[in-house]
């Protein structure tokens, strides 16, 4: 079949550690050198010649900030996870990265800002727009060819898709996860994250987090709770 042409400049909001590597790699091995990614930590490409690119939209940590524009003429393939996961995530790999200090309370400081920070994206990207694609990250990992499949239509504005191309792309990046740990080189891991193994669990601290939010944001984006008893 003719190879599928990715139509528009794709870019790719994603809270950090919600499964941006895996989403690209799948599709990399998808749409091969149809696919030019550009990121401010990878520049393999500029941004004006690639059609692929990845924005944590960091701004918004800045409550004064609104963070990028929203151009509607582009496509916006958006990423999130449940917070408390993000955020572990996204504190070990600074600890591994040594940009911040290893101990409880620089974790419960990291904690809060990042909570606001995680707020903020939600409120700004995961508004229903025609222009617009959300990929939860447990989706992703439940149902990688659901979701690998539905960008793919997304990107390219077309039904037909290869299948058994989509397969290969999702069996060779599925597994094995990368996971930074402290003072080791970032793991493959295949199996998937346990928050009980963090270095600074509080169940009841984490619990409180889910119940702060479970109204206005884990209900609603269907984020299932982990600690906290749904209602």
């Amino acid at each position: 079949m003719n190879k599928e042409i990715i139509l528009g400049k794709v870019i790719n909001p994603c809270f950090p550690r919600s499964g941006h590597r895996l989403l690209k790699n799948m599709l990399m091995e998808y749409f091969g050198d149809e696919l030019l990614f550009h990121s401010k930590m990878v520049q393999r490409n500029t941004f004006d010649q690639s059609n692929y690119i990845k924005n944590h939209d960091n701004e918004l940590l800045n409550s004064l900030k609104t963070g990028i524009e929203i151009n509607d003429s582009w496509k916006y393939v958006v990423q999130f996870r449940h917070p408390i996961m993000s955020i572990v995530s996204y504190f070990e790999f600074h600890i591994r990265t040594r940009t911040h200090l290893n101990n409880q309370q620089e974790f419960l400081s990291f904690l809060n800002s990042r909570i606001n920070y995680w707020k903020r994206f939600i409120q700004k990207w995961t508004l229903t727009q025609p222009n617009f694609i959300l990929i939860p990250y447990e989706q992703l990992i439940e149902d990688p060819l659901t979701k690998i499949g539905e960008v793919v239509r997304f990107m390219t504005e077309s039904e037909r898709i290869d299948m058994s191309k989509l397969m290969r792309s999702m069996e060779k990046h599925r597994w094995p996860l990368y996971r930074y740990k402290e003072d080791e080189k970032a793991k493959n891991i295949s199996e998937p994250r346990k928050l009980a193994d963090f270095k600074y669990y509080d169940q009841g601290l984490f619990e409180d987090v889910e119940r702060k939010l479970f109204v206005d944001y884990l209900k609603p984006l269907e984020i299932r709770p982990l600690l906290m008893q749904s209602t």
